[in-house]
């Protein structure tokens, strides 16, 4: 899964009801920025001292989505644009640019009136360039909304106009950075009965937050679905109707298609539908396989993630937001008691990667969350029900934990907009960097050795004799698993396993030495063993 989700800031609608929320409320400043500039064609790129790699790869990526976009979509800004970026998103949530108070869900935001677009850094180039095109789009869509004659009456004209819209075309226009997460979840609402008509969509109504990435993934999908049917270059002159004043969506898709929203949106229900209902044909579904550990009111939809075995098997952990925070959960499977271990303590509990990680001897779990605009990885002590260890050993960014022993730890670490694999002591001290290179690293985990509890090595680590890890990288914009061997010594060698044609990811050791591991070789997610030795998978 993506370490990060996108929920953008796009239109004036949006930031208006933003600025709303946030009167009276002050952000904090944690540092100082020193910016500097880097100018192009079409781009002025502003970053931070310590991002100047980053800062020509963010040109780049920018020039290459200017020349595709704007051919596609045929409209042209009048100005060089402002490109802001921060090494990660603590830095961004500190800007200045606006007022508004920026949470962890939001990925970028562009400015309908200044011309300027801030985001983050990201550490997944196939994401960070997905964001950079869609924000991208939003700067094009404002260029109309806003740019030439009748600015005011512009102006008000586009708080009418759906959110929807505006975010259905910069994901289409973007592309789709993983497609087997963006059709599991628009699978899973046709299905269901779960998918949303444009009425419904709207600006994104929902009623707690959780469709949000639903409703993004089906506003794109109705321009996948127009481009598909009409044409791409209808996409471009519907929004360029919108030149005229008066102009609304629903007039823009008649004047271009000659058909009107009401009949499109039936159009694309449908569409849907034989998409997504020919690839469950032959498909079980989980509740053929086995029974849900977790039971939760249904009128409330729930996300229980990334859970981890104790080391004798009889207690599940897990992150939860079912109090409408993440919270970290601790179940009972003999008589399905559930207890909370962590609340309202930290501003964000991460889910990235393995997320959470139980020791040998099942005394400490380590997870990784923020607090006090510091991204830490914490270490909690069952016996007194309370964390005894927090750390990032001085790297921005610290998660994806996994035991090596009693005293030491794997981890995921960003530094400078780079992500790599380290090991530590569970104090953060003798931090040991195993890997160095421009990849986006993550889920670290260790070969070779042996389980206590049951077949599976998700909960245990192994005693220190470990010598090989596994993690996951980011390569040619696919995941791959790598495979690093004497990982602690100077002698260490790396190995890709797994093809970079589809995704691998999440990777739990096997006793037998195989790798249980999930992928999207055959375009959809599923779980699957792979076998180093003869390296082919078998689906699991």
């Amino acid at each position: 899964m993506q370490k990060k989700i996108i929920l953008f800031t796009a239109v004036l609608a949006c930031s208006l009801s933003l600025q709303a929320l946030s009167f009276g409320k002050n952000k904090v400043i944690y540092r100082g920025l020193e910016w500097r500039i880097i100018e192009t064609g079409n781009f002025y790129v502003y970053y931070n001292t310590e991002l100047e790699p980053l800062a020509r790869d963010t040109a780049l990526i920018a020039e290459g989505a200017y020349t595709r976009i704007t051919k596609s979509l045929k409209v042209f800004p009048a100005e060089k644009i402002k490109l802001f970026i921060y090494k990660d998103h603590i830095d961004f949530e500190q800007t200045n640019i606006t007022s508004e108070l920026i949470t962890e869900g939001v990925g970028g935001f562009t400015e309908p009136l200044k011309d300027r677009i801030v985001l983050p850094v990201y550490t997944s180039m196939n994401y960070y360039k997905h964001v950079i095109e869609h924000e991208f789009t939003h700067r094009l869509q404002f260029e109309v909304l806003f740019g030439g004659f009748g600015k005011s009456m512009k102006l008000a004209r586009s708080l009418l106009i759906p959110l929807w819209f505006m975010e259905g075309m910069a994901d289409h226009e973007a592309g789709e950075n993983d497609a087997a997460s963006a059709n599991l979840l628009l699978r899973d609402a046709v299905i269901n009965g779960r998918t949303h008509t444009l009425s419904y969509l709207g600006s994104f109504n929902y009623e707690d937050g959780r469709d949000v990435v639903l409703m993004y993934k089906e506003a794109k999908s109705f321009f996948d679905f127009v481009e598909q049917t009409y044409g791409e270059e209808k996409i471009g002159a519907v929004l360029r109707e919108f030149y005229l004043v008066s102009i609304t969506p629903e007039q823009a898709f008649f004047n271009i298609l000659g058909v009107s929203l009401e009949e499109l949106n039936k159009k694309w229900q449908y569409w849907l539908k034989e998409k997504y209902w020919a690839q469950a044909i032959g498909r079980k579904q989980g509740a053929d396989y086995g029974a849900p550990a977790t039971f939760d009111r249904q009128e409330m939809q729930v996300n229980n993630t990334r859970p981890v075995f104790s080391a004798d098997g009889s207690k599940l952990y897990y992150i939860s937001d079912r109090n409408n925070y993440s919270g970290l959960c601790e179940l009972e499977l003999k008589n399905n008691s559930r207890t909370e271990l962590i609340g309202h303590e930290y501003d964000f509990l991460s889910n990235s990667g393995n997320a959470l990680a139980v020791s040998p001897d099942g005394k400490l779990l380590a997870f990784a969350a923020r607090v006090a605009g510091k991204a830490q990885l914490h270490i909690y002590y069952f016996a007194e029900r309370r964390v005894i260890k927090s750390f990032n050993c001085g790297l921005d960014g610290v998660y994806s934990p996994r035991f090596i022993s009693n005293s030491r730890l794997l981890f995921s670490g960003d530094m400078n907009g780079v992500s790599d694999i380290y090991s530590s002591d569970i104090a953060g001290g003798n931090l040991k960097k195993i890997t160095e290179d421009a990849y986006d690293d993550s889920d670290p985990g260790e070969l070779n050795v042996e389980a206590p509890f049951g077949v599976l090595m998700d909960s245990f680590s192994g005693p220190s004799e470990a010598k090989d890890l596994i993690y996951v990288s980011e390569r040619n914009l696919k995941r791959v698993l790598v495979q690093v061997s004497n990982f602690e010594s100077k002698d260490r060698t790396e190995k890709v396993l797994t093809p970079g044609t589809f995704n691998t990811w999440s990777p739990v050791p096997l006793r037998d030495g195989r790798i249980l591991c999930v992928s999207d070789l055959g375009g959809i997610q599923n779980i699957y063993i792979f076998d180093r030795a003869k390296q082919e998978f078998l689906q699991a």
